[in-house]
């Protein structure tokens, strides 16, 4: 993730440049709330992670609670960007000036993994293999997508800019 600034404000993207820098006003989270905020974020996405791996490992029984597993990392998700305040930059204005902290990567990184666990999850309650053909399947391989777009946005930056 990039650390963004419009000489008034800074942000923290993964998703720029691709594909936001097609637009002429581009949100971001603000980084200081967005720091500040990361070390819950991540207690909470272990937590769920280590839940969603133990679910996997002892196949119990469906129950209405873990029958709601796909909706714990959804609320996380709507959690994050609830807490997160945003700013708005032009994009005429945009200097990318760094790469954001290392714990704004594992937060992510964690997040992108929650989501594939529970939809693997999902798949095992349904009697599914753990990547068979379901919908579940498109949230697990949305969710590798998700967690290695912020990646290809730093190689592309980095190949543009020896500054980073």
């Amino acid at each position: 993730m990039l650390l963004i600034s419009d000489g008034k404000n800074t942000g923290i993207s993964g998703t720029f440049p691709i594909p936001y820098a097609i637009l002429p006003t581009i949100r971001f989270f603000e980084s200081g709330r967005r720091i500040w905020t990361t070390p819950v974020l991540i207690f909470l996405e272990v937590m769920l992670m280590l839940g969603l791996l133990f679910l996997l490992i002892t196949t119990p029984e469906p129950t209405g609670f873990t029958a709601f597993s796909i909706g714990f990392p959804s609320l996380l998700i709507a959690l994050k960007f609830v807490v997160q305040k945003k700013v708005d930059m032009k994009r005429s204005q945009i200097i990318i000036v760094g790469v954001a902290p290392v714990i704004i990567w594992v937060e992510h990184i964690l997040l992108c993994t929650t989501l594939a666990l529970s939809a693997m999850w999902a798949n095992q309650m349904l009697g599914i293999p753990l990547l068979g053909s379901s919908f579940f399947s498109i949230i697990t391989t949305m969710a590798c997508v998700c967690a290695i777009w912020p990646f290809l946005n730093l190689a592309y930056q980095r190949r543009q800019s020896a500054d980073l």
